[in-house]
């Protein structure tokens, strides 16, 4: 069963890294993290 209280240790990563970069998010306990994986990159380099 889920705990609503637990955060994923990725979705805590993710809200330290964005307080680096901007600011301490406010708390939010549906937080989610997306993780996008490039395996190619189209357009002129």
């Amino acid at each position: 069963m889920h705990d609503p209280n637990h955060l994923a240790p990725e979705v805590l990563e993710a809200v330290r890294r964005y307080a680096l970069r901007y600011r301490e998010p406010a708390v939010n306990r549906a937080r989610v993290v997306i993780e996008i994986a490039v395996d190619r990159v189209l357009g002129r380099g």
